[in-house]
């Protein structure tokens, strides 16, 4: 049986009215929100594609050609937002998040990132439902069921870049407060913080 949410999106008549662009601009930005150039290197592989559905994984450590300086790694220990906006940290966390088979919330939360500079706006309504049945739905990601309701609720009301606020700010916290400490105290960040002194730094495979 199809979910009436999904269905209620598609049937909207006034959805493409509501997705104006002076509309969609005046709403407030996201706290954790990436800048549209970090976007684009994040998600470059799917603009090209034009793809409706959440962002790509980013890439793995072994194709990033240049290795972190040490002084690069150690930024990553200031804050969440300084390791997800650096392109090699963001491999080394994915691939450290999928080592414990976790990597779902950082998923997530790199969709809706992806989700939020949607262009055209008409392809919005597309998207979200993509990211509602693969992370909401399905129960992909762990978010509290009064934000999970909510999120129902925002999107029965049309789609917005804001949607998917609520639970995308609730999977950040969680992720600072534990898969990113957990992080920045295994021995993947380690060697790479270490590296200069002489510390043997590997590629994970």
């Amino acid at each position: 049986m199809d979910h009436p949410l999904i269905i209620l999106i598609f049937l909207l008549p006034v959805l493409r009215r509501s997705l104006s662009e002076g509309s969609l601009l005046q709403e407030p930005p996201s706290p954790h929100f990436l800048s549209d150039s970090t976007i684009h290197c994040l998600t470059r592989t799917a603009t090209l594609h034009h793809s409706p559905g959440p962002a790509p994984n980013p890439p793995s450590p072994q194709t990033l050609r240049k290795q972190p300086s040490t002084g690069e790694v150690l930024k990553w220990a200031e804050s969440l937002e300084a390791l997800l906006t650096n392109q090699y940290g963001l491999a080394m966390f994915r691939h450290f998040l999928k080592s414990e088979f976790s990597e779902e919330n950082l998923d997530f939360w790199l969709a809706v990132e992806r989700y939020k500079n949607t262009r055209p706006f008409s392809k919005m309504a597309a998207r979200a439902e993509t990211i509602y049945n693969e992370f909401i739905s399905a129960n992909g990601v762990n978010v509290d069921s009064f934000v999970r309701e909510s999120t129902n609720q925002s999107l029965q009301f049309g789609v917005s870049p804001t949607s998917f606020q609520q639970a995308q700010d609730q999977i950040f916290t969680l992720m600072e407060s534990d898969s990113y400490q957990r992080f920045l105290k295994s021995r993947l960040y380690t060697q790479l913080a270490n590296q200069d002194s002489g510390m043997t730094s590997e590629l994970p495979n």
